[in-house]
């Protein structure tokens, strides 16, 4: 559903949310970024507890650093990810 949403808005990167999972994916030459939930909810979903966490985007002319933080047993998680545009790309 997502990446029909991305081809209809003609976007490369395509920012959601709604999953409360922060994650930050590549697909068919897109970029899907979902930064979870920045609120440090305490609830549970149907899959256990919520992870608070956020995302960075540092963009730049041919590609975007994501940087995915996640508050795990009191420690922050860092994770980096990197999207470069493709050059064959028509989006």
């Amino acid at each position: 559903m997502l990446e029909l949403l991305a081809r209809q808005l003609n976007v490369d990167i395509l920012v959601t949310g709604n999953t409360y999972e922060c994650s930050a994916v590549e697909k068919n030459g897109r970029f899907f970024v979902d930064p979870g939930t920045a609120t440090g909810s305490f609830s549970v979903s149907k899959e256990g507890p919520v992870t608070a966490s956020f995302a960075l985007l540092d963009v730049q002319a041919d590609s975007v650093v994501t940087y995915l933080y996640r508050l795990l047993d009191d420690n922050i998680k860092v994770d980096r990810v990197v999207f470069k545009k493709s050059k064959n790309s028509s989006a």
